[in-house]
């Protein structure tokens, strides 16, 4: 498995002397510590958008689903009202591979320590391996990708494996959404949860369950027992 194009995600720069201050207040990761992946909710708890941040030089990275883009931009100005932060595009694509690369922006993907690297860069995309590869990859370790698996302004990221993907701190202090996702924790009031289920196995059993599906595993909402 080489290289493979993420065609769906778009980057943007972010500087200022109030980044970290203000991303810190608004998504559910520690912004800290970095490379993170993390997500802005809803003021209910209800997943909105998720972001990969990593460090380049004087600046930010922002990694997030390029369909929503522009409104993930219009909320954070929204939100930043005079706070030193502003966004800028990034022209560089998003690929994803299993193993380091030698490049200026290759960084160890946080959600798992087998789901590879996210590699900032731009080439031909004729040199992309298989995007089925990359799907499958992160379905079998059960991680969960926007739109498919993560539904705006829907689904509860403690059902969707934020904790396991170390993509939410219980220790940082208030973030938008956060009364509902720390009530839930401490009470232990998960009653289901996004599962990889093998497709050969499975036989088509909780079919009505998927939700993102690959060449041998999909990704399944199912109770917890």
């Amino acid at each position: 498995m080489t290289e493979v194009f993420l065609a769906n995600r778009q980057v943007f720069r972010v500087f200022g002397k109030d980044k970290e201050a203000f991303l810190q207040s608004l998504l559910t990761c520690d912004v800290s510590v970095r490379p993170c992946y993390g997500a802005l909710l809803s003021s209910n708890g209800r997943f909105l958008h998720d972001f990969f941040i990593s460090e380049e030089n004087d600046h930010w990275v922002m990694d997030v689903l390029k369909e929503h883009a522009n409104e993930i931009i219009k909320k954070l100005n929204l939100y930043k009202l005079k706070s030193d932060v502003f966004f800028e595009e990034d022209t560089r694509q998003v690929w994803w591979s299993p193993n380091e690369l030698l490049h200026n922006l290759c960084f160890k993907d946080s959600r798992h320590q087998n789901m590879g690297y996210r590699i900032y860069q731009n080439k031909s995309q004729d040199l992309s391996a298989a995007l089925s590869d990359y799907i499958d990859h992160r379905i079998k370790l059960g991680i969960p990708e926007s739109p498919a698996d993560l539904i705006y302004d829907k689904s509860i990221i403690l059902e969707c494996n934020f904790v396991e993907m170390d993509a939410v701190s219980f220790k940082k202090g208030c973030y938008v959404g956060q009364e509902l996702i720390a009530r839930t924790y401490h009470l232990g009031q998960i009653r289901k949860r996004l599962t990889p289920i093998n497709l050969e196995e499975d036989k088509g059993q909780h079919s009505d369950l998927y939700r993102s599906v690959g060449k041998q595993y999909a990704l399944a909402m199912l109770p917890c027992v």
